[in-house]
């Protein structure tokens, strides 16, 4: 099976964080299923954080990741489950793992802030994943399955 390859999971390996080797890990077990892949704006965002393409070129080589381009599906899904969050969006700070609300004051005028914590980029990776792959390798599980509930993702375990 194809697995799609979420931006975190790199990031991990590539600034040595302290899941960096179990990130790795699932890296080297996704790859044993079949293909690995990524979709253009996890290229991009990599992009953003390592200066020399090079050596992102030569990391994904070796790693045996391809860039795989969007489906005109995976876009139209991508849309469909923005707007479902963004609909679902209460104007509230949302805990990603369980749902839960809160609210955020300005320290000066006691105005409640308002932000979006996603962006339409995670809605074409989730989509990405969800229509060309079947299967998303990321640590943001718990979000991906409130907006693709079909997607296998990796690692199973929460």
């Amino acid at each position: 099976m194809k697995t799609a390859v979420d931006t975190n999971i790199f990031v991990d390996i590539l600034i040595g964080s302290p899941r960096a080797e179990r990130s790795r890990e699932l890296l080297r077990l996704a790859r044993t299923g079949g293909p690995v892949v990524i979709c253009p704006l996890v290229y991009a965002e990599l992009a953003a954080l390592l200066a020399d393409i090079q050596k992102l070129d030569a990391f994904l080589k070796a790693a045996n990741v391809k860039i795989e381009g969007f489906s005109v599906q995976a876009l139209a899904r991508a849309g469909e489950a923005w707007r479902t969050y963004t609909g679902r969006r209460p104007g509230k700070l949302i805990c990603p793992s369980c749902g839960g609300q809160t609210e955020a004051t300005c320290h000066n005028c006691g105005r409640v802030i308002a932000t979006r914590q996603h962006i339409l980029t995670d809605f074409l990776i989730g989509a990405h994943a969800e229509i060309q792959a079947g299967r998303l390798l990321s640590h943001d599980r718990d979000f991906i399955r409130r907006y693709f509930p079909s997607l296998d993702c990796l690692p199973p375990e929460i």
